[in-house]
């Protein structure tokens, strides 16, 4: 969700300045950070920040603030694949939703454009953005099985692999279960999120 909220902010930002020159950065932004493999990324950033982060150090246990830092790299590595693709479908959507005519009435009757904004159009530009996030989860646990053997993170990836190869059935079939309920749940959060914000969609399950 952290990536979304963040993606949201740079295209409000990017928006409401109106600056092409700010737009093609963005642009040029979402295309690396789609183009770019997970592998690579983890990487280049592991090789980048290995004189601040001795992965080799973590427990995987988080007792301290300073444990949180370790584990930076590897969500930044994480977000980039979503992050890119958020980004740009909510850019494309705001500037789809800014170009109808229920959007151009409220600027004839002089609403300001924040207030515009955030009544008219990201409440429309959102719908898209939820289904975008609940198809890019399978991705994102797919992609954390890459970042936690780059850096070396003891984690459910780790854990997997290690149970692949000593054909440890029990313990494959538990993280299967985990993720895939993980997965459910989200998916159901998602659904609801749906209905709140449209609430056609809920008229329409009652009927």
């Amino acid at each position: 969700m952290a990536v979304l909220f963040i993606a949201l902010y740079l295209t409000v930002q990017v928006l409401l300045q109106g600056s092409r020159k700010w737009s093609r950065i963005c642009e040029l932004s979402d295309f690396l950070l789609v183009s770019l493999p997970t592998l690579f990324s983890a990487v280049l950033v592991a090789l980048t920040t290995v004189a601040y982060y001795p992965f080799t150090r973590f427990s995987g246990f988080l007792t301290s603030l300073s444990d949180f830092m370790f584990l930076i790299p590897a969500a930044f590595v994480l977000a980039c694949y979503p992050m890119g693709i958020l980004g740009r479908i909510l850019r494309r959507q705001m500037h789809l939703v800014s170009g109808t005519e229920y959007v151009r009435a409220a600027r004839a009757r002089g609403l300001s454009e924040n207030r515009i904004l955030r009544r008219y159009i990201l409440r429309n530009s959102w719908l898209p953005i939820i289904a975008a996030f609940g198809n890019q989860l399978p991705l994102l646990l797919t992609s954390t099985f890459i970042v936690e053997i780059v850096f070396s993170i003891p984690g459910i990836g780790s854990l997997l692999l290690k149970s692949v190869l000593e054909r440890d059935l029990p313990m494959m079939e538990g993280i299967i279960i985990v993720t895939s309920l993980f997965t459910l749940m989200v998916s159901f959060a998602l659904e609801v999120m749906y209905q709140l914000i449209d609430p056609r969609i809920r008229s329409n399950h009652v009927q």
